[in-house]
């Protein structure tokens, strides 16, 4: 069973977290055959400027929205 580790910006209440991790785990099932019951996946969340990447990647720029 797959792990999943999400890294995003400290602030994002539980709704917006359950979101994130039903949509990855709805692709998971849907694209790798994992089984509904398996739910391994951590949030790790960040202070304003311990996150460094290249803004230049469409998934950062939508993480930061």
């Amino acid at each position: 069973m797959p792990m999943v580790y999400i890294q995003l910006h400290e602030g994002k209440d539980a709704a917006y977290k359950k979101a994130v991790s039903e949509g990855i785990h709805a692709a998971m099932m849907d694209v790798l055959g994992v089984p509904d019951d398996t739910w391994d996946q951590f949030f790790n969340e960040h202070k304003p400027g311990n996150m460094v990447y290249d803004p230049t990647i469409s998934a950062c720029r939508a993480a930061r929205t």
